[in-house]
């Protein structure tokens, strides 16, 4: 076993491949193209944003439509199931690496991804929603922080008070770590953004089959991962080489 600790990594192998700011960024992208992608296509319906679509179920009760109701209830039981197998690959054996589960994740969403994208397009929109809002679950229960903060790829709310906080301190205290940390937040939020301001441009036009660019995405950080964690491989063999 390896005596190496991680604060003897040079410095651009110090981080966790999952904690990577340019994975953080990709994943901001893919959380706010989805978002955005449900709420144009499939009626109104958030992806990420349970507190919404919670909401909009009581509304829609309260408004004595339940059809309408059930429609923003069934992506939250989606969401909630996707924590849970979530949690449950943090489970798995000892001998599995966070890497390679952080790996799994990624092949899920992709996987899934293409299903939605290829989907006919007769079908109920509930049956789209239901998947991204899965896939958004397993982003959001496995990304949780980047270069040590924690923050969130599929929705905003917490990024901001994390940002505000952060600036606070860096504008009152003179602190430049807090304004650093600021700095990755907002960045995180302007990607969001992003994602969903494409997405709201293109989906009009491309329909249902806009998701295939999250899928590309997807492939971009997975490669991304797989060759960091093949560094870190590496230079853990170098520094502490078997023994004979």
């Amino acid at each position: 076993m390896s005596n190496t600790n991680v604060k003897d990594y040079p410095e651009a192998l110090s981080i966790a491949p999952y904690e990577r700011m340019r994975i953080a960024l990709c994943l901001a992208a893919v959380g706010g193209f989805l978002e955005a992608y449900t709420f144009t296509l499939k009626g109104g319906v958030f992806a990420n944003a349970q507190t919404g679509n919670l909401v909009t179920c009581a509304v829609r009760l309260a408004q004595r439509d339940p059809a309408a109701a059930l429609r923003s209830l069934l992506p939250i039981v989606a969401f909630v199931l996707g924590i849970m197998l979530t949690e449950r690959l943090k489970r798995l054996p000892h001998e599995n690496t966070p890497e390679q589960w952080h790996c799994i994740v990624i092949v899920t969403e992709l996987a899934l991804l293409l299903i939605v994208t290829f989907l006919p397009a007769g079908l109920p929109d509930f049956a789209t929603t239901l998947i991204v809002s899965f896939v958004c679950a397993l982003q959001y229960g496995s990304f949780r922080k980047t270069h040590g903060l924690p923050y969130a790829t599929t929705f905003c709310t917490g990024n901001l008070r994390s940002a505000g906080t952060e600036l606070f301190k860096a504008l009152q205290d003179h602190s430049t770590e807090a304004g650093h940390h600021a700095r990755r937040y907002f960045t995180v939020v302007g990607v969001f953004f992003g994602g969903a301001l494409i997405s709201g441009l293109i989906c009009p036009h491309l329909g249902q089959r806009s998701s295939i660019l999250c899928c590309g995405v997807l492939v971009a950080v997975l490669i991304i991962f797989l060759l960091d964690y093949q560094k870190r491989k590496q230079f853990l063999k170098d520094v502490d080489p078997p023994q004979a």
